[in-house]
C-alpha cells in the first residue's frame, strides 16, 4: 500500500498537489533455472551457461555468478528486466565459457538476490557414482524466516515430484 502524488497546472502561476491511495502489486520472489551449455554449442567450441529468472516483482536485483563456489565476473552479460504479460518480471543472465573452462570445473552457480532474499541454483554435477546432485537455496533473514509458517522444496524428475517441508517453529 502506497500513495500516489499527482501534480496539475491550474492556471499559469498556480499548481495543485492532490494524494491518493494506491494498492501496490504484491511482491513476488523470481523462478531461477540455470541451463548448461547444449552439445551443440559445446561442438562449435563455445560454453554458455544461461541463468532464466523469471516471476519477480518489484524489478530490482541482482546476479552474481560462482564456478566451484569462487566468485566469476568476466563473461557475464545480464539483462534488463522486463515486464511479463502478468506484470511480474523476467530477466536472464548469461556466463560466456570455453569448453575447457566448462569442463574443468564441477560446479556452476547462478546466485539472484532480490528484496534482501538470495535464490542459489546450482548447475547438476555428475559425483563418483556416476549419478548426478543438483541444489537449490534460499537464505533467508531471521525475520523472513519466521514470517512464515512452513517452507517447501518441490523437485521433480523424470516425472516424479517429491516435495519436503520445514516448519520454521519445528527448528531450533
Amino acid at each position: 500500500r502506497g500513495t500516489k502524488a499527482t501534480v496539475g497546472l491550474r492556471s499559469p502561476n498556480r499548481w495543485t498537489l492532490s494524494f491518493s491511495p494506491t494498492e501496490g502489486q504484491p511482491k513476488s520472489a523470481p523462478s531461477v533455472t540455470l541451463f548448461p551449455p547444449s552439445n551443440e554449442e559445446l561442438s562449435a567450441n563455445k560454453a554458455t551457461l544461461v541463468c532464466l529468472i523469471s516471476d519477480f516483482y518489484p524489478s530490482g536485483l541482482t546476479v552474481a555468478w560462482k564456478a566451484d563456489g569462487t566468485p566469476v565476473t568476466q563473461g557475464v552479460e545480464t539483462t534488463k528486466p522486463s515486464k511479463q504479460s502478468n506484470n511480474k518480471y523476467a530477466a536472464s543472465s548469461y556466463l560466456s565459457l570455453s569448453p575447457n573452462q566448462w569442463k574443468s570445473r564441477s560446479r556452476f552457480t547462478c546466485q539472484v538476490t532480490h528484496e534482501g532474499t538470495s535464490v542459489e541454483t546450482t548447475k547438476p554435477s555428475k559425483q563418483s557414482n556416476n549419478k548426478y546432485a543438483a541444489s537449490s537455496y534460499v537464505n533467508l533473514s531471521p525475520d523472513q524466516w519466521k514470517s512464515r509458517s512452513s517452507y517447501t522444496c518441490q523437485v521433480t524428475h523424470e516425472g516424479s515430484t517429491v516435495e519436503k517441508t520445514v516448519v520454521p517453529t519445528e527448528c531450533s
